[in-house]
């Protein structure tokens, strides 16, 4: 049973990735989301059956079924890594064994923790495949996603504080009622700096540096890991950055003055955390960012 729940993620999460895939391409060129899809070349309208996440794409050889466009392995790929990342986010949380090997009373709390975790890595994937193909993150996905987290952490620290749901951000595992934010105090605060560091180095630099829309996710990310922790999903993506722009450097494919989007890097980051922050009790990540803080 638990690895039939496992294997209904990912499958749960392809669906979701296909539907993550077409609000990306369409925010990102600032489209309406309504309306049935289409292949881009002819415009013919996409049957049921040519729109099952990974099997029609590997039913149709890749390729549109009245034109014989190929069709972008891009698809393949979101709705791939999106169940993937459904998957390993049901996995790494450390109590999801017990709900089937042990006699565990809160399974309602887990799922509804797990629902939330699919939704804020479903934004995080828009906004990282929009910022990787058009430059452009929606602020669509990143304000309403930064108000509704911090309103859920206000709900569930002054509306309904006995609430019965798990963190693992602060607090070994089982020892009591948390929830898997921090709290409200500490994601206004993360939200607050995070949006004030990028929009500090958007104003200096006119929005050549450093994107408005960077600003507006971290207004996100700040409210979904708190302080000090986005702090160190920032400086992972600025690693990241760095990293992926001295190779492009060296293969002469940019230079300088390249433009890099960012929100892919504060994207990955943010998902590398979200999972490992749920690892076991969570030790791990609140030691590496303790560590970190303490530089």
């Amino acid at each position: 049973m638990y690895a039939f729940t496992a294997i209904f993620c990912f499958i749960f999460g392809t669906i979701c990735g296909s539907f993550i895939d077409t609000v990306a391409e369409r925010w990102g060129q600032d489209k309406s989301i309504m309306g049935r899809s289409r292949c881009v070349d002819c415009g013919k309208i996409l049957r049921w059956r040519e729109l099952i996440p990974i099997f029609s794409f590997l039913a149709l050889h890749g390729k549109c079924s009245a034109c014989g466009i190929k069709i972008p392995k891009r698809h393949l790929f979101t709705e791939t890594l999106t169940g993937l990342a459904f998957a390993v986010l049901f996995l790494s949380l450390p109590t999801s064994k017990y709900i089937y090997l042990l006699d565990f009373k809160n399974e309602a709390a887990f799922f509804i923790n797990l629902l939330f975790l699919w939704l804020v890595s479903g934004v995080i994937l828009v906004i990282l495949f929009s910022d990787a193909r058009f430059f452009v993150i929606p602020d669509l996905a990143s304000i309403p996603s930064a108000f509704f987290i911090l309103s859920y952490s206000f709900f569930l620290d002054f509306v309904a504080p006995k609430i019965a749901l798990f963190s693992f951000l602060h607090t070994p595992a089982f020892t009591g009622s948390f929830h898997v934010l921090p709290s409200f105090y500490e994601s206004l605060l993360g939200a607050l700096v995070a949006a004030l560091f990028f929009f500090s180095i958007s104003f200096v630099s006119k929005g050549t540096w450093m994107g408005w829309g960077d600003g507006k996710f971290a207004l996100m990310l700040g409210a979904l890991f708190g302080w000090p922790f986005v702090a160190a999903i920032i400086f992972l993506a600025f690693v990241l950055g760095s990293i992926v722009g001295s190779i492009l450097m060296i293969k002469r494919e940019a230079t300088m003055k390249s433009l890099l989007p960012f929100g892919v890097f504060l994207g990955a980051s943010a998902l590398f955390f979200l999972i490992f922050q749920n690892t076991h009790d969570g030790s791990a990540f609140r030691l590496f960012v303790e560590g970190f803080v303490s530089l």
